[in-house]
């Protein structure tokens, strides 16, 4: 049986709501690719698949709060709209979610993501397990953490930022900093944002929540899942 299978064995059936697994752990470790094929394992379950990108506060919220340095920090994100969004799934009402752009670096205005008729809610992303997102915890029937070597995630982000800023050379719209961003800045930049912001938000932030998870993932360099350790 596949690893992710395994985990969708034991995503619980619950006839009165949607069940709610989260799928958090490092920057750059892959959270939404997992969680996608998450999806895929628990067919014909319907899965809905929500990013907690969208629940972080807009720019101008973080200038004006004096913490756009610190976006991707728990104090970066909109708990308040976050836990009321997952209230209203485990009450079995229809969930509204705001929607974020990695190109223009913020929130798409007026979008939002409709989660109506799902047996499951994957809701994958940052501090999930964090003591400052606390009161989230009991709303999760389940809880995953992917977690991988640092010299991995570093080489992982570094890729993927790489493509974002081939991406935003051809989106109008897309952040400045990508676009203004010469062939020969871009690792520099990549690597810098790497060691100055989220190499201390893993370090001090998301992996010390590895041990609340219901399960843990560990990834080999190459992106596959090499253990699965099982807290409950």
């Amino acid at each position: 049986m596949d690893v992710l299978d395994e985990v969708a064995a034991v995503v619980p059936v619950r006839s009165d709501r949607p069940s709610v697994v989260a799928v958090t752990g490092a920057v750059a470790v892959g959270k939404s690719t997992v969680a996608a094929q998450l999806a895929d394992a628990l067919a014909p379950r319907r899965v809905a698949i929500v990013s907690t990108d969208g629940f972080l506060m807009t720019n101008a919220d973080l200038v004006a709060r004096d913490i756009l340095l610190r976006k991707g920090f728990p104090e970066s994100y909109d708990v308040g709209a976050l836990r009321a969004f997952l209230a209203d799934v485990t009450a079995g009402r229809r969930a509204e979610a705001p929607v974020y752009s990695h190109l223009t670096y913020d929130r798409v205005p007026g979008a939002r993501q409709i989660v109506q008729t799902s047996d499951v809610v994957v809701v994958e992303g940052l501090h999930l397990l964090h003591d400052d997102l606390a009161p989230l915890r009991s709303f999760f029937d389940l809880s995953v953490f992917l977690d991988a070597d640092d010299a991995d995630l570093e080489r992982w982000y570094i890729a993927r930022f790489r493509q974002l800023v081939l991406r935003a050379r051809d989106e109008p719209d897309a952040f400045k900093f990508f676009r203004s961003l010469t062939p020969d800045a871009v690792e520099d930049a990549a690597r810098m944002t790497w060691q100055a912001v989220n190499a201390p938000n893993v370090s001090e932030c998301i992996r010390p929540t590895r041990s609340r998870a219901d399960i843990v993932l560990e990834k080999a360099s190459d992106h596959t899942l090499r253990r699965i350790v099982a807290r409950r």
